[in-house]
């Protein structure tokens, strides 16, 4: 509607001084086609950049969003990365908004989109949009300035990526693909101190703590990447370093134990196989001595025995002879 306001305008404008012959008139006309010409295109120009005859409208959206390492690890990732056509100052974060999904979303900042990182409480990452539009305040506002529908037009984006401090990182995008090939190949890992805190994060983990073992995992990546630590990293790392050398020498004194029981059992064993094999021999020799004072009393015996059949025979030829004797005797009596 402004638009043809100021084409009338400027025509009744261009008659009021060019053809009105009465000068008092062409003044008069030509004046106040004048005024409203200017009016017109001011009110126009006004809406077009300052919003003349709009409200301002700021709604929010909140969705949450999932790590770009996916189940990998429990601590989170919010991946940023660059692009020479929009600058080097300006980042493009990459993450999820959804759990298991393999497709990774980019939020590119633009002319009228910002975008921004925050760390927060909590244990859940958060995408938080703020659009900024104007709306027409009333219906004569709309009938005299709707025509380039400037209600429809984003005036400002704000996107803020909300991370928990103490489980989640953001990373680049060159630091999230050297941490990928680390966890692909965990050998390659020779840093003590980060072993140390993955393998608590994996006691963690196994445990059922997963706040914990995203906590302590964050401390790791940020000494295996060498990113600056925290006074909690700190603190974390050598509490955790403290713990690991205490069981240590508990497990050095248990194994001590162990190797000194074990030591000890097999000495008590290879004494009692001296005493059993010592009593085996003394029972052996017994048996051989009692064997032998049998086999004597036996040969002895046997002896006796005979010596004994050897009399009897002796006496039964000598009475034999005796009554061979007699029988001859009496034969030649009797003749």
């Amino acid at each position: 509607m402004i638009f043809v306001l100021v084409a009338l305008f400027a025509l009744t404008t261009f008659v009021s001084w060019m053809l009105l012959k009465t000068a008092f008139l062409r003044r008069l006309w030509g004046s106040l086609s004048s005024l409203l010409l200017f009016g017109s295109i001011l009110l126009m120009i006004l809406n077009m950049n300052e919003h003349f005859g709009m409200a301002k409208v700021v709604s929010s959206q909140k969705e949450r969003i999932y790590s770009v390492a996916g189940n990998k690890l429990s601590a989170g990732i919010l991946a940023t990365t660059s692009n020479k056509k929009l600058g080097s100052d300006l980042a493009i974060y990459l993450y999820k908004n959804k759990e298991n999904s393999a497709k990774v979303r980019t939020a590119v900042p633009s002319s009228t989109s910002s975008l921004s990182m925050k760390e927060i409480s909590g244990s859940k990452a958060y995408r938080v949009t703020k659009v900024t539009k104007w709306k027409y305040k009333d219906g004569l506002s709309k009938l005299f300035f709707g025509f380039g529908k400037l209600d429809k037009v984003v005036s400002k984006k704000k996107v803020v990526f909300q991370i928990p401090d103490n489980e989640w990182l953001q990373l680049t995008e060159k630091q999230l693909s050297k941490l990928q090939k680390l966890i692909a190949n965990p050998k390659k890992i020779k840093n003590e101190k980060v072993l140390t805190l993955l393998a608590a994060a994996q006691e963690a983990q196994e445990a059922g703590k997963d706040k914990k073992a995203a906590r302590i995992q964050v401390t790791a990546i940020r000494v295996l990447l060498s990113i600056s630590l925290t006074k909690t990293d700190k603190d974390l790392t050598a509490k955790i370093e403290s713990s690991s050398k205490a069981a240590s020498k508990k497990e050095s004194a248990a194994l001590s134990s162990s190797i000194l029981a074990s030591e000890q059992a097999a000495a008590s064993a290879s004494e009692s196989a001296s005493i059993a094999q010592s009593e085996a021999a003394q029972s052996s020799a017994s048996a051989s001595a009692s064997a032998s004072a049998s086999a004597a009393k036996s040969s002895s015996a046997a002896n006796s025995s005979s010596s004994s059949s050897s009399s009897s025979s002796s006496s039964s030829s000598s009475s034999n002879s005796s009554s061979t004797s007699s029988k001859q005797s009496s034969n030649s009596s009797s003749k």
